[in-house]
């Protein structure tokens, strides 16, 4: 199943700095890094084979293969988790509940 992490390189997430995602503990770690970090995470799970994650740099990449995403960021802030295309998760959530949500859609 694709899982797409749609967010900027550019855009931070508030609250972030002592999580320990970014690469300098001074400042809010960004989407990107909170990319890696879920990627990361879901590589030690048991639904990593079933899936492969990517992310869409919503200023840099083209963003016309994606509509529903596009639609979404029109009226909410990224990031934006796309989970086979079907199902969406908007804003950071912890990786627990994403490694859920993508395992409800993988059944």
């Amino acid at each position: 199943m694709k899982v797409l992490y749609f967010g900027s390189r550019e855009n931070f997430l508030p609250g972030t700095k002592t999580c320990g995602i970014s690469q300098d503990p001074n400042r809010d770690a960004s989407q990107y890094e909170s990319y890696l970090e879920l990627k990361k995470f879901l590589e030690g799970t048991d639904i990593k084979d079933q899936i492969s994650l990517d992310f869409v740099d919503i200023k840099a990449d083209d963003m016309s293969p994606y509509e529903k995403v596009s639609d979404l960021l029109k009226e909410y802030a990224s990031p934006i988790i796309s989970i086979g295309d079907k199902d969406f998760i908007v804003g950071k959530s912890h990786n627990v509940n994403i490694f859920m949500k993508i395992k409800e859609n993988l059944k």
